[in-house]
C-alpha cells in the first residue's frame, strides 16, 4: 500500500508541477478539494479492500500535486511576507496534530466510562 501511495505521490507532483506554473492558485485549490474528496470516499469504503487499493494510490496523487505551486510561491525570488512567515509555522504545527487529536479522544473516552 505504501508503495502504491508514492506512485501517485510521484504523479501527483508531476501533475501539479507541470500546472503550477500556468495555475498558481487552482492547482493548490483543486489539491486539496480533491484530496478532501477522496478521504471521505475512502473513510466511507474503508470496509473494501478493492475500493481501498485505488483510492490510496489516487490519495498520494492529490496530496503530493499540491506541493508544487506551494514550494514555489513560499521560495520564490520574491515572496510575501504572510507567505514566508506561515509556511515554518505550518510545517512545524502539523507533526504536531495526530497526537493532540489522539490526546483529545483518550481524554473523552476515558471520560465516558466514567
Amino acid at each position: 500500500m505504501l508503495g502504491l501511495y508514492g506512485v501517485g505521490a510521484l504523479a501527483g507532483l508531476t501533475i501539479g508541477g507541470r500546472n503550477a506554473d500556468r495555475a498558481p492558485f487552482t492547482v493548490p485549490l483543486a489539491g486539496m478539494g480533491s484530496f478532501a474528496a477522496v478521504a471521505v470516499v475512502l473513510a466511507v469504503t474503508a470496509n473494501s479492500a478493492w475500493a481501498a487499493i485505488p483510492l490510496v494510490v489516487v490519495l498520494g496523487a492529490a496530496e503530493f500535486s499540491v506541493t508544487p505551486a506551494v514550494n514555489a510561491s513560499v521560495f520564490s525570488p520574491r515572496p510575501t511576507t504572510h507567505k514566508a512567515c506561515a509556511w515554518p509555522g505550518a510545517y512545524d504545527a502539523a507533526p504536531a496534530q495526530p497526537p493532540l487529536m489522539a490526546g483529545v479522544a483518550l481524554r473523552r473516552l476515558r471520560h465516558r466510562r466514567r
